[in-house]
């Protein structure tokens, strides 16, 4: 993997596996000159000044567009769109209500000035935070909002310690007030940083954390599990990384400190070292899916017990290899969307079934979903919400719906579990429990 995306070495060595593919054009994360043309209806507005409800706004030509994009005096310059733009339908199509729907969010408001990529996404109450990120030039460091109920974008101004332009960091929502955002980088600076945006309060807060804590990286991947905000894996740089490292999050911010989590004595192997891999919390269990060392496209998948520490595989009769694709959890499924299968950037929509631990497939309707990876999603009132995303020449600004079809995606049971122990992995299905076919 080239340098600046490789979650590993520039040149890393690795030994080829049945549980990973070879990638054979991974990717840069080197800016794109290619933009996706914009069909907003946009006014020039400064940033102190917001139209009246009466304001009207033209459509922009492609040539205005192009000049908006182009010209380093106006590369900064907020776009307000009063009205949202309905894309025009050219027929009408008959949908099954129990297939899913894609279709483009018609959004409005202070629309960001750059495109997204490597950036994260956290939901709060009705409001998605967006921070950081990068474009086609380089790294932010700004904050967006937008509303999963208007799709109208804003642009808060915080105040505070604010953290320096980052991209592929986690951010991680504690108390349903505070994003913790974990490490990251710009170019080939990586950070062993942490910074605590208040939502409430729009302030930015540094903690001075002492004693031992992880190395920096960016690439990896974090989860809250009973106060402890868990990152695992990533890369800074050199190396790849596999390591678990957790902090309480429920002391004071001048109390907070890092703990390195160590695999049980006889545990058994662990997953390899890794970035830009996707994880989920289902009950105490962390489950891994895919990534790469730099090198390779992982297709494997892991757990880990975060009471007992204890790491098992899990063996599934089909494959898909990815990195830089996302992973939602929607009921009793693991929704894998796009990325890149080490051959190219991918748009498909994978499910990882929770109960079975088995992947299986879908069909949906509505507008094609472009490949992508980088992107980010969330899931808002049984929609599944896309932002951003890099498909390897053009970096996206647009935000896609997934519509999840009445109650088709909803829990198949009401409650369930993964249970790991030295035999294998179990799944605790209404409290009966049996073990998983093909699990190690």
């Amino acid at each position: 993997m080239p340098n600046t995306e490789a979650p590993g070495t520039e040149t890393p060595t690795s030994t080829s596996s049945s549980s990973h593919s070879r990638a054979r054009s991974i990717p840069t994360e080197k800016a794109s000159t290619s933009s996706v043309r914009s069909s907003r209806t946009s006014t020039k507005q400064s940033s102190n000044d917001r139209p009246s409800s009466s304001s009207t706004t033209r459509p922009k030509t492609a040539a205005s567009t192009r000049s908006h994009r182009d010209d380093p005096r106006l590369a900064n310059q907020q776009r307000y769109v009063v009205n949202p733009h309905l894309f025009q339908m050219t027929r009408s199509v008959m949908i099954s209500p129990t297939m899913m729907h894609w279709s483009r969010a018609p959004v409005s408001g202070m629309l960001p000035t750059r495109h997204l990529r490597a950036h994260s996404m956290t939901l709060v109450d009705s409001t998605i935070w967006i921070f950081g990120g990068t474009d086609e030039s380089d790294s932010r460091d700004d904050v967006y909002t937008l509303d999963t109920e208007t799709f109208v974008w804003g642009k808060p101004k915080p105040t505070g310690d604010q953290p320096p332009p980052s991209r592929a960091h986690t951010a991680t929502l504690v108390q349903n007030r505070y994003i913790f955002i974990v490490g990251g980088g710009q170019d080939f600076v990586y950070y062993d940083t942490v910074h605590i945006f208040d939502t409430l309060t729009h302030k930015w807060i540094k903690p001075d954390i002492q004693g031992e804590k992880p190395i920096a990286r960016r690439a990896h991947t974090a989860c809250l599990h009973k106060g402890r905000l868990v990152i695992f894996g990533g890369g800074n740089g050199n190396v790849a990384l596999n390591d678990v490292w957790a902090m309480d999050v429920t002391v004071p911010f001048d109390k907070l400190r890092w703990q390195q989590i160590k695999p049980r004595e006889g545990s058994g192997p662990l997953p390899r070292p890794r970035g830009y891999h996707t994880s989920n919390l289902v009950g105490n269990v962390m489950v891994i899916i895919g990534g790469s060392d730099g090198r390779d496209c992982y297709d494997d998948i892991w757990v880990m017990d975060l009471e007992t520490c204890l790491w098992k595989e899990v063996c599934t009769e089909e494959k898909y290899p990815c990195m830089f694709h996302s992973s939602t959890q929607v009921g009793s499924y693991l929704f894998i969307l796009g990325g890149h299968g080490g051959q190219s950037f991918l748009s498909t929509l994978i499910f990882f079934n929770l109960i079975t631990l088995q992947f299986e497939t879908r069909q949906s309707a509505g507008r094609i979903f472009p490949a992508r990876g980088y992107h980010s999603a969330v899931l808002a009132d049984s929609r599944l919400i896309v932002t951003g995303g890099f498909d390897g020449e053009t970096v996206f600004e647009d935000v896609s719906i997934l519509d999840l079809a009445a109650v088709a995606y909803l829990p198949q049971v009401t409650r369930f579990g993964i249970i790991i122990n030295e035999l294998g992995v179990y799944v605790e299905d209404e409290g009966a429990e049996y073990p998983v076919r093909g699990n190690r």
